[in-house]
């Protein structure tokens, strides 16, 4: 049984630490069982335990979608030190509201030229099952500062920290690096 509040205050702060990041690297499996990852631009939709994008029917992760919807989101923030790895399933839709609601002219017209009407464009959900997090300080010179003092001291908590949140749950654990 899992605690409301503890799964709203864990995908809350999943969403603080992804916030900004502009581009994911979404992965899913080919045919051969391979990983496959590509870029994805991050929509202006708040994280809410599911994440958004735009994508072409007729591109090759809708295949392998298909035949297997669980994904990984990669969000890299290194101006902040923060890293985070979701893992989830995928959802297509091509509701017209949807699809609508996630467009953006100044940057969707570039990779879909026909507008947010284009029979070929769709809607990606990921609902996030987990999401592991690595933090350390916000600047470059914090995290060289972090660096020696973790090699002076051999105490490697100094470099940041990992958490893993169990977003279906709200279970959320902490460790140093």
């Amino acid at each position: 049984m899992h605690n409301d509040q503890a799964v709203h205050t864990a995908i809350a702060e999943v969403a603080a630490l992804i916030e900004g990041t502009e581009v994911v690297m979404f992965t899913t499996r080919n045919a051969e069982g391979r990983l496959v990852s590509r870029p994805l631009a991050v929509r202006e939709k708040p994280f809410d335990g599911s994440a958004w994008f735009l994508t072409a029917l007729d591109s090759r992760k809708i295949g392998e979608l298909e035949a297997d919807p669980r994904v990984n989101l990669a969000y890299v923030n290194a101006g902040n030190g923060t890293y985070v790895s979701i893992d989830g399933r995928a959802h297509v839709s091509v509701d017209r509201a949807q699809i609508a609601a996630l467009w953006s002219d100044a940057l969707d017209a570039l990779f879909f030229p026909a507008g947010k009407d284009d029979p070929n464009l769709a809607a990606l959900r990921v609902d996030a099952d987990t999401a592991e997090a690595w933090t350390s300080a916000s600047t470059a010179v914090g995290r060289a500062f972090d660096f020696v003092k973790a090699r002076l001291t051999g105490d490697s908590a100094a470099l940041g920290t990992q958490q893993h949140f169990d977003l279906r749950s709200g279970l959320r654990t902490t460790t140093s690096r």
